[in-house]
């Protein structure tokens, strides 16, 4: 995707976000004109990634590949999620109650469950290596007339390619699975005629979730002695460009959370260019 694409692509997602109005547990439901009513289920899902920029700040660009080279802990939300908060959502009452029955009794089976840290603490994670954190905007347009197509998404697949030829170097390739949602028994979930609208700051457990993806291969000469580094210029950390396919795998779902259609969605974008160190 070319970078004039994919900046015109972000500011319409957010002059998209801009023309809702806030609802119930922080999910944003779309005016009426931006539900569909004809196509495919999957068709009418929307689904574009929010680059991060400098300080942590969304920005119209390619999202930024970072380095660790010990473990460093991150958070992927500000505060504890309970699955009580969506119970006033409309359209995931049933839901709700059906996830939070479930996971009470799985609580019940296992003590350690009950040990819950308290919910002003973050869900932090731990990278190492290569990584990338990522934040997407998901909207839902399925209008939820006659019957309500709630999209659960339980997993991403992600696989990316970099230019490591470039420097002389095998093809630095890397696929990752991503199965938690952060302490939510799923990734996302949105009810019909909904986006999801990414605030990483606030503790709403719809949207606010950042996705890490560490272990990225890098090229790191640091350990070679002087004379046997032969990258560009004397470097001695190559973070390369990266091209990178997410797919979406979950499904739709009818409000008392019977499954209908696999949900499968593929999106494209790169990282931001080759950096030197």
């Amino acid at each position: 995707m070319s970078n004039t694409l994919f900046r015109v692509l972000f500011f319409a997602s957010f002059i998209f976000i801009g023309s809702c109005t806030k609802g119930k547990g922080g999910i944003t439901p779309a005016r009426e004109g931006n539900c569909k009513k004809t196509g495919s289920l999957e068709s009418n899902v929307d689904i574009l990634v929010l680059p991060w920029g400098k300080d942590d700040a969304l920005r119209p660009r390619a999202p930024r590949l970072s380095y660790s080279p010990e473990g460093e802990e991150l958070s992927c939300r500000p505060n504890q999620p309970d699955l009580r908060d969506i119970e006033g959502v409309e359209g995931l009452k049933v839901i709700s109650k059906l996830l939070l029955e479930k996971e009470e009794q799985e609580q019940e089976e296992n003590q350690e469950g009950n040990q819950r840290a308290g919910r002003d603490e973050p869900v932090n994670v731990t990278v190492q290596g290569g990584w990338i954190k990522l934040a997407f905007f998901i909207n839902n347009a399925n209008t939820g007339v006659d019957k309500n197509y709630i999209l659960r998404i339980d997993r991403l697949e992600i696989h990316g390619n970099g230019n490591c030829e470039r420097e002389g170097q095998p093809p630095c390739v890397f696929h990752r699975t991503i199965s938690s949602g952060c302490g939510l028994p799923f990734l996302y979930l949105l009810p019909p005629c909904s986006s999801v609208n990414y605030k990483p700051l606030e503790s709403d457990p719809l949207q606010n979730m950042t996705v890490y993806v560490d272990n990225i291969p890098v090229i790191d000469a640091s350990v070679l002695p002087e004379r046997e580094n032969r990258l560009p210029g004397g470097a001695t950390l190559i973070l390369p460009k990266y091209e990178i396919t997410v797919l979406f795998i979950g499904g739709f779902l009818l409000e008392t959370g019977q499954t209908i259609k696999p949900f499968r969605k593929r999106i494209r974008f790169n990282s931001t260019r080759r950096q030197a160190f």
